[in-house]
């Protein structure tokens, strides 16, 4: 065969081994099935390229079958070929994208629980219900039984209760108006052990023929009635005398109607509760229908106390239910007579005390009011409230009138003597 075919035969077969061992060595990396045998049909077209070169190349004919293949390998175009083959390592991608899609899946668990906090907090509305708590301050709308009434706070300090009718809108009853209480030396009732009782229409106007029973605090025991009279000037309409220590009598109209009644009336005092301490009470009732305003007392803009004091009025004066008004008058303290004269009317509307500088001094360091006098009646000056005396102390003296009655009044007043001169607003 060599010596028939020449030199040339020989470079033709290197160039197909070589092309052949190339494309095995490709197969074998890419892994595609082996040619075999099927690089012969590819010797016949190959051919012509290399004539030229082999001609070159003689010398180096026997050794070169094996470095032949190696130089062909440096001709570019047999390694483009394997731009076709790399294109297969692409499905090596898709492994790395299947694995990563699960895990943004998972992202999706997350949100599920943040989304359950953040609806949680959405309950806290139902704390709105603390608006309610207004509602409590209504119930502090529950109104003294005293408000409306002339109630002296000193029954209180005596134990006397009052015990409201039960009665409904639009009823008539008989309603405590005014409750006072009169100490040893209170005029006008100094000496006196009573209980005294008055009964007015809804005008204000005073009813006789009412009865009015004394009893027990429990009402168990009777110890007896009086009648309303007429008693003009006298500033109640009965009377009861106690022989008791409080808490002993009970107090109520008796006519068959809805009544007011006050309780735990006696003998004794503030300072001496459990002596027969010669004491009185003095109670009005008013007939009213359950809804119709009650006159209370309204204030005025001077006179309401020591320090605003108004000097001795020298023209007539009102009074309206429960108001006090202080007056005041400058003495030299040289024992010269003063003479305190107050006129009322209606009769009994109002009465008038007389305060010292040690009177005022004491009740402003908390001692309970002990004024040095009061007006009295008195027949020689037509019944008008009297008070005569004198002092040896100079300083501002003070004269306090208080509305006595159930219904409003008018009273002129007037402080004479040497020794008197203005004082007060």
């Amino acid at each position: 065969m060599l010596t028939q075919h020449g030199p040339n035969s020989l470079f033709r077969l290197a160039a197909v081994f070589a092309v052949a061992s190339i494309a095995l060595l490709l197969a074998a990396c890419s892994g595609l099935p082996n040619p075999g045998p099927a690089v012969g049909p590819t010797e016949a077209t190959a051919v012509p390229a290399p004539v030229a070169v082999a001609s070159a190349a003689q010398p180096a004919a026997t050794a070169t079958s094996q470095t032949s293949p190696i130089q062909s390998p440096s001709a570019s175009p047999a390694p483009s070929a394997t731009a076709a083959p790399s294109a297969t390592l692409a499905p090596t991608a898709p492994p790395t994208a299947t694995p990563t899609v699960p895990p943004t899946a998972t992202a999706a668990p997350s949100a599920t629980p943040t989304a359950a906090p953040s609806a949680t907090p959405t309950k806290p509305p139902p704390t709105a219900p603390s608006a309610p708590p207004p509602a409590p301050s209504a119930t502090p709308t529950p109104v003294s039984p005293y408000a409306g009434r002339i109630w002296d706070e000193r029954l209180t300090q005596r134990n006397v209760v009052l015990i409201p009718a039960q009665v409904q809108p639009g009823q008539g009853y008989w309603r405590l108006v005014q409750a006072q209480w009169f100490d040893v030396n209170d005029p006008p009732f100094t000496g006196k052990h009573h209980i005294f009782v008055d009964m007015l229409d809804m005008a204000g106007k005073r009813q006789t023929g009412v009865r009015v029973r004394m009893a027990s605090p429990d009402a168990v025991d009777i110890y007896g009635y009086v009648t309303t009279e007429a008693k003009p000037g006298e500033s109640y309409a009965a009377n009861f005398a106690m022989f008791t220590i409080a808490p002993a009598y009970r107090v109520e109209p008796a006519d068959g109607t809805p009544a007011d009644a006050v309780a735990g009336m006696g003998l004794g005092n503030i300072e001496h509760p459990d002596l027969a301490m010669m004491v009185s009470y003095g109670f009005t009732w008013q007939w009213t229908v359950v809804g119709q305003a009650v006159p209370t007392a309204t204030p005025i803009a001077a006179g309401g106390s020591p320090g605003d004091a108004l000097q001795i009025p020298p023209v007539g004066q009102r009074l309206v239910i429960g108001q006090r008004i202080w007056y005041a008058f400058r003495y030299a303290g040289d024992a010269t007579p003063i003479l305190v004269r107050m006129h009322v009317e209606p009769p009994g509307a109002a009465w008038f005390a007389l305060w010292t500088p040690d009177d005022l001094q004491r009740w402003t360091h908390g001692e309970p009011e002990k004024p040095t006098g009061h007006g009295t009646a008195d027949p020689m000056y037509n019944d008008d409230l009297i008070w005569s005396g004198f002092f040896t102390g100079a300083g501002v003296y003070y004269v306090v009138v208080d509305q006595t009655g159930p219904y409003a009044g008018s009273f002129s007043l007037s402080v004479s003597g040497t020794g008197v001169s203005p004082a007060g607003r």
